[in-house]
């Protein structure tokens, strides 16, 4: 990998190494966290096939990055806290990995491909999105997908989703909400909000 004026290019293909929070003792952190707040975009080459866990965390100033096509996987956390404002996954991705792009206050739009059938933890939770769908065929809403988007505003669920995890949409800026009647199990305090004030369950 090399960095020149603002710009994070790897090299190599394969798997990327998993890193952990800061120091962690599990993993540590990538070579270029030294530059986090300096980073403004990111380069992944082609062949490579996975983003490694909490690999582009805290990148601050970071505005884009761009993914290959060749990718399968994305680690925990990879953008956690990073200035994103938008972000395109990969066609061929099957899970967006808990806390992916967590705390990235500034990132207002998500494009998740057709081959996305799960969502993991507090994913989304924290960012700047005013709207979202969740894909049709999905069929849970994780535990704090949504956790903490302020702005968040509309959400379509499909009616393939059975189940919505505890505190998916708590905090969230949602005045109403429709619960499709495929749902059979909310998890506790998953509508927790000050904004919310409409919302219709089924009888199922």
């Amino acid at each position: 990998w090399y960095f020149k004026d603002g710009v994070l290019v790897l090299e190599g293909t394969g798997p990327m190494t998993d890193y952990g929070y800061f120091d962690s003792q599990d993993h540590g952190s990538p070579a270029w966290y030294d530059f986090a707040d300096e980073i403004n975009m990111i380069y992944v080459p082609e062949g490579v096939t996975t983003v490694g866990h909490w690999a582009f965390g805290e990148t601050t100033q970071l505005s884009c990055v761009s993914l290959p096509s060749t990718l399968e996987l994305i680690g925990e956390n990879a953008f956690q806290e990073s200035g994103l404002t938008s972000i395109v996954i990969p066609n061929g991705i099957t899970e967006i990995p808990d806390g992916m792009v967590s705390d990235c206050s500034q990132l207002q739009e998500i494009v998740i491909p057709d081959s996305v059938t799960k969502f993991g933890d507090g994913a989304f939770a924290g960012c700047a999105l005013t709207s979202f769908t969740i894909p049709d065929g999905m069929t849970e809403i994780a535990p704090r997908l949504f956790y903490g988007c302020t702005q968040l505003q509309e959400v379509d669920i499909p009616d393939s989703v059975t189940k919505i995890g505890e505190y998916a949409f708590a905090g969230s800026g949602l005045a109403s909400v429709n619960v499709p009647s495929s749902v059979t199990e909310i998890g506790d305090y998953a509508f927790d909000s000050r904004a919310l004030q409409e919302l219709t369950i089924p009888a199922s």
